[in-house]
């Protein structure tokens, strides 16, 4: 697994030095050697780490974007409701529009993470993302949740195919 991540173990010559200072009473050249063993060991783990289990920019795209798709039909049914009960969401400060902003920021964020990798279409389709994740943020600033949500909603499904264009998963929607 070491070799697999372009990672190395200390080699003998270096941890047998430790031994031999202890039982010589050597004490701080002990501490030396093994803090620069320690140095090479968890250099080796970020090394497997980075290469084992940890997502990629497309992944964690694809999963912000699956998100934040659930996040705009909630936004809408809040709408919804919102207006039903005669209190539309028209203030930037009303719980629907911050919940907008909140989307189209996240969704930016991933957007501009995405947009530095992967393919020319995953980089466009990043683009594409980040200006309607601009549009709902601009819209929740004026008060205009209705427009902010189908903006964010828009920005979802743009960051969504730039994950798949650059080789992301989605995971179902809210499993974070």
């Amino acid at each position: 697994a070491l070799k697999g991540a372009g990672a190395e173990r200390p080699d003998d010559r270096t941890l047998n030095p430790i031994v031999k200072d202890l039982a010589d009473n050597k004490v701080a050249e002990a501490a030396k050697a093994q803090e620069a063993a320690a140095q090479q060991l968890d250099g080796a783990a970020q090394k497997l780490t980075g290469s084992h289990g940890a997502e990629s920019p497309a992944d964690r795209a694809a999963q912000t974007a699956a998100d934040a798709e659930a996040g705009a039909q909630q936004l809408s049914k809040e709408i919804k409701d919102a207006q039903a009960n005669h209190n539309p969401p028209t203030r930037p400060s009303d719980p629907a529009n911050q919940g907008a902003r909140t989307l189209a920021e996240q969704i930016r964020q991933a957007a501009q993470e995405l947009s530095q990798s992967g393919s020319a279409e995953a980089r466009r389709d990043a683009a594409d993302a980040a200006k309607a994740a601009d549009a709902a943020r601009t819209a929740a600033n004026q008060g205009k949740a209705q427009e902010a949500q189908q903006a964010a909603q828009t920005a979802a499904q743009r960051l969504a195919a730039a994950a798949k264009a650059a080789g992301g998963n989605a995971a179902p929607a809210g499993d974070s």
